[in-house]
């Protein structure tokens, strides 16, 4: 026996319905997350002292750091990813603290003659990584003098 066509237009109609729900469904619940600032990184991001550091990382040891002039000091945390603390000093270096390494994206990774770091590089930055203490230490600067300022400090560690 034949499905009649208002039946079955009926049931597609159902099926679109459902489908249309499921689709609209995830996107109000994204709408109202960021509308509320839980994915906005203006919110996620603060301004602390070095001193607020471990706390705001969930890590008990100091982190060790150069002795350069600090200009400022974020802290990340969106709840999602381990939390980050960048530290800018004013000679234009910047420092990445976290607990696990992290990549980036379009640099190259450069092979170096010690198992002290690890280098990447791309046409203008350098980031130089290593592991000390229970924080992964990312300082980035621009390609040229401070490059050397860098590896002279990881060096003497």
């Amino acid at each position: 026996m034949p499905i009649s066509n208002d039946v079955g237009s009926k049931m597609k109609k159902i099926i679109l319905g459902c489908i249309a729900v499921v689709l609209l469904i995830p996107v109000l619940i994204g709408v109202y997350v960021y509308r509320i600032g839980f994915l906005d990184d203006k919110q996620s991001t603060t301004t602390i002292e070095i001193s607020d550091i471990p706390a705001a990382m969930y890590v008990t040891a100091e982190p060790v750091m150069p002795d350069w002039k600090v200009k400022k000091v974020t802290a990340y945390n969106d709840g999602f990813v381990s939390p980050t603390c960048t530290i800018y000093f004013t000679n234009d270096i910047e420092l990445l603290l976290s607990t696990s390494p992290v990549t980036y994206p379009g640099m190259d990774q450069l092979l170096v003659n010690t198992n002290l770091y690890e280098v990447y590089v791309d046409e203008q930055d350098a980031v130089f990584q290593y592991f000390s203490g229970g924080y992964y230490y990312s300082f980035k600067t621009k390609r040229g003098t401070n490059e050397q300022l860098v590896q002279q400090y990881i060096m003497s560690l």
